[in-house]
């Protein structure tokens, strides 16, 4: 006996629909029961009429003492199950999820899995193993239906027999099942979180009804005295959890290993962001002019765009037990009340912060690397505070406060090595010893040659370390306009105050036949170029 419509022949794949669900009473992820309407139902696949026929003879062979059949109707249904799933999962002409190429020699079709090449870029349910899941479970209820109706129904065989022997068909698509899923999990768990969330989530909308589908074999709906596949299957749960732990240890372990693959950035004129051959592989370089890292954008994508989706899935008491995923967040006992996607999301940005502080040592020049700090500092606190459902695990982190503290030390290295070196020369402090060596001569102040040299000097080193400064600030970026806005600031509070005292102290002083050799910024000129540095 084989699935097929009402001819009673070979099963089609394509009946089988990755969405439908349970046949008949289907559920989504979200819970909500989908209407069946016309859509034709999996269960119209089995021959009612020949089934009945044939669960007479059954009873007929089972009343004269006759169970051999029993062991060949094993054999039968386990081998047709067993080679469906096979065809159905691992040819190309049968899984839409797959792709096919031709293998040398045999020319035989092979199953290549459309992988996507960034866990940021997976398309939920778009997996083979959701299919997978959800193909199973309907061979599952059409075989257990099937069944009862040949055995139970029609074949009056005791609920001791009928648990033994429908129980070992059953082992087969489960089976199946948990083998091809730890595989999965084992390949993609160093790889793609999102992957295994989505497999944990679909388990866990159609978990009930698996089970039910299961314990369906068994008198009543009741015991699990024969139920071998249930025991495995109330394992997978456990086992997918688990591997969704060790995905996010291993998507942070990728985010350290980034500063391993940064060269280090010197010439303010090398490109944006590319390539640099190293023994041993590519290494890519810092951007050469501070912006936020690719690595930033590429991790909040993941979280935001990828990870936030799943917070039902992360927040559910399977991954709550799941020592993995406890060992992986680092969540202090005073922020216990942070749910566990907060508390995902931000450990993953705790990672992203030691990494950046790594990668900003890699700048030869100090004040870029705060400016690399800044922008990704930035973005981070930005882009968090956009999504709504993380408020509450933010104030309750304290995260705001923290990258308001990150910031401002960011900004006052910055300030410190960017000009701390040109001001330390345009001291007014020993003013009055210098001026105390000029001699009054009409309204005009003439030096002796020691003040001269003096005060030639202080223009002199400013003028160098303020013209390199800027020459090579105006070409960092800093896109976000609110920060720019506060960086300018901040430098004009630095600089333009102690320059222009400076600048009032020895301004009527003649050191030199050529003044404007040597004060090449006038307090006004000086704040404008303080005001256009680092470029819209």
């Amino acid at each position: 006996l084989k699935w097929g419509g009402g001819g009673g022949g070979e099963a089609d794949a394509s009946a089988f629909s990755m969405a439908e669900g349970v046949p008949g009473d289907r559920k989504h992820g979200d819970g909500e029961d989908e209407k069946d309407g016309d859509e034709f139902d999996v269960l119209d696949m089995i021959n009612k009429g020949l089934v009945v026929k044939m669960g007479s003879i059954a009873s007929f062979l089972f009343l004269n003492s006759q169970t051999e059949y029993l062991d060949k109707l094993v054999s039968e249904r386990s081998s047709f199950v067993s080679d469906f799933l096979t065809q159905t999962i691992e040819k190309k002409e049968t899984n839409p999820l797959f792709s096919g190429s031709n293998k040398k020699g045999g020319g035989q079709q092979q199953a290549v899995l459309q992988q996507p090449a960034e866990a940021e870029r997976y398309a939920r349910g778009s997996h083979q193993a959701i299919f997978l899941l959800h193909l199973t479970m309907q061979i599952v209820v059409l075989e257990s239906q099937f069944l009862s109706m040949l055995l139970k129904d029609n074949g009056n065989l005791p609920h001791s027999l009928y648990s033994e022997y429908v129980g070992r068909i059953m082992e087969v698509p489960v089976d199946y099942l948990i083998k091809k899923w730890a595989k999965t999990a084992k390949d993609l768990s160093h790889s793609n979180p999102l992957v295994l969330l989505d497999m944990l989530g679909e388990y866990n909308s159609v978990h009930r009804d698996f089970m039910s589908a299961l314990r369906n074999s068994e008198e009543g709906g009741g015991g699990t005295d024969n139920a071998a596949a249930y025991t495995k299957m109330m394992g997978l749960q456990k086992t997918i959890s688990k591997a969704c732990g060790r995905s996010f240890h291993e998507y942070e372990t990728r985010i350290l290993k980034q500063k391993e693959k940064i060269k280090s950035h010197g010439a303010a004129s090398a490109p944006s962001y590319g390539y640099s051959k190293k023994r041993g592989g590519q290494k890519k370089r810092l951007p050469s002019d501070g912006t936020v890292w690719q690595g930033t954008v590429k991790c909040f994508s993941f979280l935001v765009n990828g990870l936030l989706p799943y917070r039902e899935v992360l927040e559910h008491p399977c991954l709550r037990r799941c020592s993995e995923l406890k060992e992986f967040l680092r969540v202090p006992k005073k922020r216990k009340s942070v749910s566990i996607v907060g508390s995902v999301i931000l450990t993953i940005i705790d990672t992203l912060k030691s990494t950046l502080v790594e990668i900003s040592k890699r700048y030869r020049n100090p004040s870029l690397s705060q400016i690399f700090l800044l922008n990704n500092y930035h973005f981070i606190s930005k882009r968090i505070r956009e999504v709504g459902e993380l408020q509450s695990d933010l104030k309750e982190a304290g995260f705001e406060k923290e990258y308001s503290n990150l910031m401002k030390d960011a900004q006052e290295l910055y300030l410190k090595y960017s000009w701390d070196k040109a001001l330390e020369h345009i001291s007014v402090d020993d003013s009055k010893k210098i001026l105390d060596r000029c001699t009054e001569q009409g309204n005009k102040r003439i030096p002796d040659w020691w003040a001269k040299s003096m005060i030639k000097s202080k223009f002199r080193e400013f003028n160098d370390k303020f013209a390199k400064q800027y020459e090579d600030q105006n070409i960092w970026s800093v896109p976000d306009a609110d920060l720019r806005s506060q960086i300018r600031n901040l430098n004009l509070k630095k600089i333009w105050d102690d320059y222009k005292k400076f600048y009032d102290t020895y301004r009527g002083v003649e050191f030199s036949r050529n003044m404007g050799k040597h004060i090449k910024y006038t307090p006004r000129n000086l704040r404008a170029m303080l005001e256009s540095l680092l470029p819209d």
